[in-house]
This record gives C-alpha cells, sequence and structure tokens, in this order.
C-alpha cells in the first residue's frame, strides 16, 4: 500500500494540511482499510456513536481535525444495508422503516451538529446491490473491487460507488 502513517490525518493534523474530502464511517476496520488506501477518514464505533455525552457535541478530535484541516468535505459513509428492513420487524409485525430510519436520524443528527464547520456534507452507503460479491463496508468494497481501490479513494469518486449521496 502507497500510504504511510505520514500521510494519514495525524500528520496532516500536525501540519494543519488541507484535507479536501473527510470520511466518517461506521467501524474502525472500515476506517483502516480506507487509511490503508489513502483516504481522509475516521471511523465512529456505530451509528449511534457520533457525540461527546457531557457536551452532546460532535466528538471535539473530529471538530478539531475539520477546522485545523479545512475539510471542504465531509462524507458520511455508512454500510451497504443502511437501507434495508429488520426481518424480525416483518416477522413480527411492526414498523419496517424502523431500521432505515434509524440510519436517516444518525445522518441527520450528524448533519446538525457539522452545520457550523462549514464543510458541505453528503450522505451515502455502500451500493452493495449493484456490485458483484455485495460488498456490505467499505472494506469489503475494497475487497470486492481490488482493481479498482485507486479509483474508488480518488478524491469523492468514492460517491460513485454510493447510493443515497
Amino acid at each position: 500500500f502507497p500510504v504511510t502513517i505520514k500521510t494519514g490525518i495525524c500528520n496532516k493534523y500536525e501540519r494543519a494540511a488541507k484535507i479536501e474530502t473527510l470520511v466518517l464511517t461506521e467501524g474502525y476496520f472500515k476506517a483502516f482499510k480506507g487509511f490503508l488506501h489513502g483516504l481522509d477518514i475516521i471511523g465512529l464505533s456505530s451509528i449511534s456513536h457520533y457525540k461527546q455525552k457531557d457536551t452532546e457535541t460532535m466528538y471535539s478530535d473530529v471538530l478539531k481535525i475539520i477546522n485545523r484541516c479545512q475539510v471542504d468535505n465531509i462524507i458520511l459513509l455508512y454500510d451497504g444495508d443502511a437501507r434495508d428492513i429488520n426481518l424480525k420487524d416483518l416477522e413480527a409485525k411492526r414498523e419496517l422503516r424502523r431500521r432505515p430510519k434509524g440510519f436517516i436520524n444518525s445522518a441527520a443528527a450528524i448533519r446538525e451538529l457539522l452545520k457550523d464547520t462549514g464543510a458541505d456534507l453528503y450522505f451515502a452507503a455502500v451500493n452493495s446491490a449493484d456490485i458483484a460479491g455485495k460488498p456490505k463496508g467499505l472494506d469489503d468494497l475494497y475487497c470486492a473491487l481490488p482493481a479498482e481501490a485507486a479509483e474508488i479513494t480518488r478524491d469523492r469518486n468514492i460517491l460513485n460507488y454510493c447510493v443515497g449521496a
């Protein structure tokens, strides 16, 4: 992989280097895989963990990076199953929009927390249905399309492999 720790977000933060596009994704492993391919990326532990409990604001480290590195674009990247219904809800005859609505609510809350950053925010999910192997997350996307890894990483091209962008 062409990426080293010297090109990662920590180094860019130290140098106050410009970050054109920052990706926020669900999961640390997905973020690590994106980092290995050259993305400026931060992994959140889940779709419901994105703010500090004491202040009810976006994690301060994320805001520091956005501000210091003058981030222009933020891609909130969820897994390809973000739009799927929960089959248990179907079996129990519960509201089927419940699971997808959780992702929408998460994106809306994050948008609200980031509204004063000046960055453009994009909501996206991996387009699992239209890609061979049906990759669920970003890590799976890179594994499913190894020949296109550089293309996925380049600028905001990651949105070409997503839905809802």
